[in-house]
């Protein structure tokens, strides 16, 4: 079994959960797909989901990538997330904190780069990435503070999409990992959008 140290313990794999009083919208089922996220059914190694009525964290526990055995010096991983939102009439919301935190150890001929996207289906995405050089041994995180907003009182499908590319070869001794996903969602009135 690979070694992984989980940062979350609990472990759902969906949730739906209903809308309060003081909250125009309501999460659907969580769907999730890529080779750094293994199908709820993987029971060696499953991703760890945390969700509540605002906010999901995610931990893609086959997120890693290490030093090829083989003649390749290119490999990928990735994780995309999609979750339905019903949202009210007269309201409008956007992702906040979208966040992606990371570990890197890297040899003296190895890079890395990771990439961040969040969005709804259909729209422009909100993108950062970053670029690890050789030599690097380091915690880094990528964050988008928030996305626009969606269109008044439209149901849509949020979007969060998580890669990372290792460059190295047989000579070199490097590891990636992806730690944790999580993102918030913030609700307005459609009247106050242009206050």
């Amino acid at each position: 079994m690979k070694q992984f140290i989980p940062i979350f313990a609990l472990l759902i794999s969906t949730l739906a959960t209903p809308a309060s009083a003081n909250q125009p919208f309501k999460l659907g089922e969580l769907g999730y797909a890529g080779n750094g996220c293994p199908a709820p059914t993987d029971t060696e190694n499953p991703t760890i989901i945390r969700m509540n009525k605002d906010a999901l964290s995610i931990t893609p526990t086959e997120m890693m990538l290490f030093t090829p055995s083989d003649e390749r010096n290119f490999q990928r991983k990735k994780c995309d997330i999609a979750l339905p939102i019903e949202v009210e009439s007269g309201y409008q919301i956007r992702m906040v904190n979208t966040k992606l935190q990371a570990f890197a150890a890297l040899d003296t001929a190895s890079t890395a780069t990771y990439t961040l996207d969040a969005g709804f289906a259909g729209n422009s995405f909100a993108k950062t990435s970053v670029k690890l050089s050789a030599n690097t041994v380091d915690n880094t995180e990528l964050a988008i503070p928030e996305t626009s907003w969606s269109e008044c009182g439209a149901d849509l499908i949020l979007r969060a999409k998580a890669s990372m590319v290792l460059r190295s070869d047989t000579t070199q001794s490097s590891y990636l990992r992806v730690n944790g996903i999580a993102f918030s969602v913030v609700s307005q009135a459609c009247s106050n959008a242009n206050e």
